[in-house]
């Protein structure tokens, strides 16, 4: 089915259907069901786990835990924790600390 139709569809649908309700639900991740993670966007998905949204932009969570819903990305909670936790990204946050490092010593010479 083409988006064109799908979005056709769901504008014929009334205002107070089901389906417009759980569709909003869905991209706003509330009202979830029981034991379904909501689905949140970068900014309240650092928040939640405690993160500035840049360091996580620099680990590649934008990259590798996003799910395209509506057009944008949407992120699980439980997924983001599970990649931060992965050796893939420890490996990321030494290679970060590392080219810091290296800038930081280059920068801290003697200025004539």
């Amino acid at each position: 089915m083409s988006r064109n139709l799908v979005m056709k569809r769901i504008l014929e649908l009334e205002e107070n259907d089901p389906l417009i309700r759980k569709i909003k639900n869905t991209i706003e991740g509330v009202g979830t069901e029981a034991g379904e993670e909501p689905l949140l966007p970068f900014k309240a998905i650092a928040k939640a786990v405690g993160y500035d949204p840049s360091w996580l932009r620099r680990l590649g969570v934008h990259e590798t835990c996003a799910l395209r819903l509506a057009g944008g990305k949407r992120y699980r909670k439980s997924k983001v924790v599970a990649f931060l936790q992965s050796p893939e990204c420890q490996t990321r946050v030494e290679k970060i600390r590392k080219n810091r490092a290296s800038q930081n010593s280059r920068t801290t010479g003697v200025r004539s």
